[in-house]
């Protein structure tokens, strides 16, 4: 994929990305630093912490908001990837967009996405697949 890439879709999603600033929360190192990685090859700014405490400790005398928030559901701490998304959005905004990942594929867990009604990725997630749906959460609804 060159710089003179025609269609509109990539376009956009580089548009879209390109100087956003998202927030990861992902207890499992490896990925953590993975999808830092790929996001800033994107162009975001990211903060990154494999807990609610540890994310809402950085941003606490942060002045830039956040545009986004990617969060692992299971977390280390006794938070989830729910509640680690609504204490951010308490901080910032209640409609900031949010994508939950997780490896655990229980019904359980999907009810609870669907409940927050957040949309949930399955690990391993592929690059594409997390930019699409990152382009997607934070298009403004029409």
């Amino acid at each position: 994929m060159g710089f003179h890439t025609t269609s509109a879709e990539s376009g956009q999603a580089e548009f879209n990305t390109r100087g956003q600033r998202i927030a990861i929360i992902e207890n499992e190192e490896d990925i953590r630093v993975g999808m830092q990685s790929i996001l800033q090859s994107w162009g975001c700014d990211v903060i990154a912490a494999n807990s609610t405490d540890a994310i809402m400790g950085m941003l606490e005398h942060d002045r830039e908001p956040v545009t986004a928030i990617i969060s692992d559901f299971g977390l280390s701490d006794s938070s989830n990837g729910i509640d680690a998304i609504a204490a951010l959005r308490q901080r910032y905004s209640a409609n900031l967009p949010a994508l939950l990942i997780t490896g655990d594929t229980t019904r359980e867990t999907y009810v609870a996405a669907q409940e927050a009604n957040l949309p949930l990725l399955y690990k391993p997630v592929k690059a594409e697949v997390l930019r699409t749906a990152l382009v997607e959460i934070m298009q403004p609804s029409a």
